[in-house]
């Protein structure tokens, strides 16, 4: 019996919190972001650069290897508008969304915190 009550105290030892119901909540965490696909991935290096809409550069990422950056995610990034400038060595593309269209994710459920809030950018390049 001992030993059961020590192995019940480590299983729901690993529950972090409860809300104002009672419901008891993990400690998972999470980013808010925007991830920017690219496509076609091109050959050869590209730069993605991301900023709200109308403001000055926020982030930049230098892809050296493509296969590095299929999906390219900007943590903490959440404007309401956003400029996207995908420069790569043969083109640039300036793409704006005036409307981004977010998904709230709960890691620790339904009632429990964080709330992220993500949305996923596909940016097309000529052919």
């Amino acid at each position: 019996m001992a030993a059961f009550a020590v192995l019940a105290g480590s299983v729901f030892g690993e529950v972090g919190c409860g809300d104002s119901t009672g419901m008891l909540c993990t400690l998972a965490g999470c980013n808010s972001g925007v991830t920017v696909q690219v496509t076609p991935l091109p050959t050869g290096p590209f730069r993605v650069e991301v900023s709200p809409l109308g403001h000055p550069v926020s982030f930049v990422r230098d892809c050296e290897d493509p296969a590095d950056c299929a999906k390219i995610f900007f943590p903490s990034f959440i404007p309401e508008a956003v400029s996207v400038r995908v420069t790569t060595a043969s083109d640039t593309v300036f793409v704006e969304i005036v409307q981004l269209e977010y998904r709230e994710f709960r890691p620790n459920g339904p009632r429990c915190g964080p709330v992220c809030r993500n949305a996923d950018l596909d940016i097309p390049l000529p052919n």
